[in-house]
């Protein structure tokens, strides 16, 4: 069954190699527009974007698991930080049932214009890391429990746009961050790990932090659930729960050691040939090019009408800045880093899973990393899935999202005990949270 899975990842790696390179080198530039040409790219666009989201064609399904549990939260405290200018108007809510209580969350429209003057400002706040900026949004009350949402590949603080405000409102202080490379945050030419992302998310939260010792919330999308875990595991007692939106099971998908001895030497040429600085650039403005872009997110987004002009620029615009191109193909050869499942083993907070049954990328119940294999390896894991919804289901159903994390947070008793820690610590380092 191993060696079956690896020649699975080893026939996709071909299919997305061979039709590229061969085209790249008889076709001088890509300005041909021909049915042939077209549907070569469209091909290698859709395998490529399989590839990086860690989509997994092997193994038959394990045993299925899910539970649907809302559990209830505490009051809220409405925060008063201004919203950003150019967001999406707050209208009605939803309501949460926290311990008999109702909180109500603000709901966003989605912002269905195509004026580039609707879409959200880029950049929010910069703070300075090893030479670097790094730019963050926060939003909430200064004394509430902080709460830390990490993007996916290719996003950034604006894929959480609908997510933000209800949290806060919620009585969070809820900051999202543009991992280095990612978003307006600068994108130095260096080696892309997860190690190296949950080192900025420690030294970012250690920062921020009212009092040393103060209890966060970490959670993320994508590799931002992975690059969450490890952010937890190193945090040990000062993470209070752990958030998964659709975990990644790697930075990449085919993990070099993984492979048999025959099959490396055609993931080395997938690497350093397909993803080189002479063939990348060009496959890389076949991903960023809308149409491509759209068509893959239609693919990825069970909920059609959540693929807007608004999310298009969110994920296209930093795509566009000086040195986006090379982060972009240093992540495809870097390493895959961890597995889940072993960073897992190694957790002792509360997690919650939320998953989109419909998602072919990190799906549900198949593939080498499924959602539903979670609980077997950390017992603290409950699973909570989402009908009707695909890969970043925070985008696709915020309302249901923002919801279900609100009241998880507020029935977990760990949860409740390092909201009140926080709430009576009090120290020296006490300041406000956007400084």
């Amino acid at each position: 069954m191993r060696s079956f899975s690896h020649l699975h990842h080893l026939l996709v790696c071909t299919s997305v190699a061979l039709p590229l390179i061969c085209t790249l080198l008889l076709v001088p530039t890509l300005k041909d527009s021909s049915p042939l040409l077209s549907s070569l790219f469209h091909h290698t666009v859709a395998s490529a974007f399989v590839l990086r989201s860690h989509s997994h064609i092997d193994l038959a399904a394990p045993p299925h698991h899910e539970t649907v549990l809302v559990r209830p939260y505490m009051t809220s405290k409405t925060s008063s930080i201004p919203l950003a200018a150019v967001t999406p108007a707050l209208t009605s809510g939803v309501e949460a049932r926290v311990k008999g209580q109702t909180v109500f969350l603000p709901r966003r429209e989605k912002n269905l214009s195509e004026d580039p003057a609707s879409f959200p400002q880029r950049k929010y706040h910069a703070w300075r890391w090893r030479d670097y900026k790094v730019n963050y949004r926060v939003e909430g009350d200064d004394r509430g429990t902080p709460l830390l949402l990490i993007h996916g590949f290719g996003a950034n603080v604006n894929h959480f746009l609908y997510n933000i405000d209800a949290l806060a409102a919620a009585g969070y202080r809820v900051y999202a961050i543009d991992l280095l490379g990612f978003g307006a945050s600068d994108k130095p030419s260096l080696s892309y790990t997860l190690e190296l992302f949950s080192e900025l998310l420690v030294d970012f939260i250690r920062d921020k932090s009212r009092f040393p010792g103060e209890k966060w919330v970490v959670g993320g999308n994508s590799i931002g659930g992975l690059i969450s875990m490890m952010t937890a595991q190193t945090l040990k007692d000062d993470c209070a729960a752990v958030i998964l939106l659709n975990s990644a099971g790697g930075l990449t998908t085919v993990r070099y050691e993984d492979l048999p001895l025959w099959g490396r030497p055609l993931w080395f040429l997938v690497q350093n040939i397909l993803f080189s600085d002479w063939l990348g650039p060009r496959l890389f403005d076949r991903v960023r090019d809308p149409t491509n872009l759209k068509q893959t997110l239609s693919q990825v987004y069970a909920v059609k009408e959540a693929v807007t002009p608004e999310l298009m620029e969110t994920l296209l615009g930093p795509s566009r800045d000086e040195n986006a191109v090379s982060v972009f193909l240093r992540i495809l050869r870097g390493p895959a880093g961890p597995t889940p499942e072993e960073v897992l083993k190694d957790l002792d907070v509360p997690i919650l899973a939320l998953w989109g049954r419909d998602d072919p990328w990190t799906p549900l119940d198949r593939g080498r990393h499924p959602g539903t294999s979670f609980p077997r390896y950390n017992p603290r894991v409950e699973l909570q899935v989402l009908d009707g919804t695909g890969h970043c289901p925070m985008d696709e159903r915020p309302d249901e999202v923002n919801k279900a994390i609100v009241e998880w947070l507020g029935h977990n008793e760990d949860v409740q005990k390092a909201e009140a820690f926080n709430a009576k610590t009090t120290g020296p380092n006490n300041r406000r949270a956007g400084g």
